[in-house]
C-alpha cells in the first residue's frame, strides 16, 4: 500500500470517525537521504536513510491522542487508529485542541524548492562534490592542515496532510548541503573555521565557495590574541549574527509567549528593537530553502511581519496556539519527523537588509570588534530574561580597518538590548540553515560588554 496515496489517509480518517472521533488527521512523510563523511581526500563513511511513515491525531471531546508508525499494512494502520480512539479517554480535555479547517479565500501559488534530479544522483557524484570542498580549501593556502569534520548531506521528501475537516495538502522538497570544519596552522598555533553551504539543487551547491570560505574563516584567526575587557562597538557578519537572530526567533513563538516563557510577553505593539530592525518570517519566499505551500498541519504558509521598524508586530502560531490566542495560524507548524507532533518553528525568517554595503559599515567603526564566531548561543540565552554570555572570536577594528584576530573573549549582554542597539543594517543578506532558514545581513551594534584580558 502506497501511504502517499490519498486513499490510505481517507481509510484511516473513516476508521477514526466510525470509532466516535469528532475529528482526525493523518500526516504522511517519505524522506530519502544521504550522509557522507570524508577526510584526508578519502570517504570515511556513507549512510543512506529511508524514513517512510505516518502519524495520526484523533480528537474527541477536547481530548487529543497521537500515534505514529512505519508499518504500512492496512490491518496495522487500522489497529493504530483503534488504539488512539481508546486512548482519547486517558487524556485531559483541552478546549484549545483543534484540527484546523481549510481557510477560505484564494490560494497563493508557491514554488517549492525541488530538484527533480536529486533522487537519481549517483553516490559517486556526491563523493566528488564533498571531496572537491576539501580540495578547494587546501588550494587556498598550505596552512590549511585538515578537517575536524567534512560532511555532505541531502534529502528528498514528500509530505501529505489530510484531516476530516477538509484539509488536503501535498508538498515536496529537496535540500543538499556541505558542512566543513577546517584547521589552519602556522608557527603561531592552530585555529579553526566552520561553514555550511546549502541549496535546493545539487548543481547549485558550490564546492568551491564552501571550500574557499571555510579556509578563509580558519586562516583569518591565525595568530589570535585576547582583547582587553570593556564595552566595544561590534560588527556582526551573517556567520555570527544569524545565531542571535535564531535565538530571538524562539522568543517570537506564540507557544513560549502564552506559557509566560518569553521576555516578549505583553509587549505586542511596543518598541523592542532599533527602528532599523524589521524581521519577517516568509514561508512563501521565492527561492527560499524552507519555502512550502503548507505547514505540517496543512495550513497555507504565509509572510508574517514579526517586528516592524523596531515594533513588535506579531508572533508565529500553529493551530493550537492560534485557537488559544483567538487568532489565526501563521502556517508555522513544523515536525522534525512523522514521529513528532506539530510545534512552532520559523520557515524563511530574516532581518530585512538595509542599503549600506558591509565594507562601508566596517569603515564607519572607529574602535570595535568584528565578531567572527560565537559558541553555544542557543544554550546560553536565558529564555525568560534574554540575558546571555558566550565565548567568541573576533577581529579588531580600528579606524575602519580590520586588524589583528582576537580569541579567548566572552560577549555578555541582553539579546533584546542588542537588537535595540543596532545602528546600521547592511545589504548583504545571507541564509543559514537552522530549523528552517535564518537570513541575516551584517549589522553594526553600538556597544556590548566584552571580557578578555584583565
Amino acid at each position: 500500500m502506497n501511504i502517499l496515496d490519498q486513499d490510505f489517509s481517507e481509510m484511516l480518517l473513516d476508521a477514526a470517525l466510525s470509532l466516535g472521533a469528532d475529528a482526525a488527521e493523518v500526516y504522511v512523510n517519505r524522506t530519502v537521504g544521504t550522509e557522507i563523511l570524508a577526510g584526508k581526500t578519502e570517504i570515511d563513511s556513507v549512510n543512506l536513510r529511508l524514513a517512510d511513515g505516518y502519524a495520526v491525531r484523533v480528537l474527541r471531546d477536547g481530548k487529543l491522542a497521537f500515534g505514529s508508525s512505519n508499518v504500512c499494512e492496512k490491518a496495522a494502520a487500522i489497529e493504530l487508529v483503534r488504539n488512539l480512539a481508546r486512548r482519547c479517554d486517558l487524556h485531559s480535555p483541552d478546549d484549545n485542541n483543534i484540527l484546523p479547517e481549510p481557510p477560505t479565500g484564494e490560494r497563493v501559488q508557491v514554488s517549492e524548492p525541488f530538484d527533480p534530479e536529486m533522487a537519481d544522483l549517483t553516490l559517486n557524484a556526491k563523493f566528488k562534490k564533498l571531496l572537491a570542498v576539501e580540495q578547494h580549501a587546501r588550494a587556498v593556502d598550505p596552512r590549511i592542515k585538515g578537517f575536524g569534520w567534512l560532511q555532505y548531506g541531502d534529502t528528498v521528501q514528500e509530505t501529505v496532510v489530510v484531516n476530516s475537516r477538509g484539509i488536503f495538502a501535498r508538498s515536496r522538497g529537496t535540500l543538499a548541503y556541505v558542512f566543513a570544519y577546517a584547521f589552519a596552522g602556522d608557527e603561531s598555533g592552530y585555529q579553526t573555521g566552520t561553514h555550511v553551504e546549502a541549496s535546493s539543487h545539487f548543481d547549485k551547491l558550490s564546492a568551491q565557495d564552501a571550500g574557499e570560505k571555510v579556509a578563509s574563516y580558519a586562516l583569518r584567526m591565525l595568530g589570535a590574541s585576547t582583547a582587553s575587557s570593556g564595552e566595544y562597538q561590534i560588527v556582526l557578519p551573517p556567520e555570527s549574527g544569524s545565531a542571535f537572530l535564531k535565538s530571538l526567533s524562539e522568543m517570537l513563538s506564540a507557544d513560549r509567549v502564552q506559557k509566560g516563557k518569553s521576555p516578549l510577553r505583553d509587549k505586542l505593539g511596543e518598541m523592542i528593537a532599533s527602528s532599523n530592525v524589521t524581521i519577517i518570517d516568509d514561508g512563501r519566499l521565492e527561492g527560499g530553502l524552507a519555502t512550502s505551500p503548507f505547514d505540517s498541519e496543512g495550513m497555507p504558509s504565509q509572510s508574517t511581519v514579526l517586528i516592524e521598524r523596531g515594533k513588535l508586530a506579531g508572533f508565529m502560531y500553529d493551530s493550537y496556539c492560534a485557537n488559544r490566542g483567538k487568532t489565526f495560524s501563521t502556517g508555522n507548524a513544523s515536525r522534525s519527523s512523522y514521529h513528532s507532533q506539530p510545534c512552532i518553528s520559523p520557515t524563511n525568517l530574516y532581518l530585512v537588509p538595509g542599503q549600506v554595503g558591509a565594507e562601508s559599515l566596517i569603515r564607519s567603526v572607529g574602535n570595535g570588534l568584528y565578531v567572527t564566531e560565537v559558541s553555544g548561543l542557543h544554550a546560553a540565552v536565558n529564555p525568560t530574561t534574554a540575558d546571555f554570555s558566550v565565548p567568541a572570536k573576533a577581529i579588531a577594528v580600528r579606524n575602519g580597518l580590520l586588524c589583528e584576530p582576537i580569541d579567548g573573549i566572552t560577549l555578555s549582554g541582553n539579546l533584546l538590548h542588542l537588537f535595540r542597539s543596532i545602528e546600521v543594517v547592511a545589504n548583504d543578506l545571507t541564509w543559514t540553515p537552522a530549523d528552517g532558514m535564518i537570513g541575516m545581513p551584517t549589522i553594526g551594534v553600538s556597544s556590548i560588554k566584552v571580557t578578555g584580558a584583565s
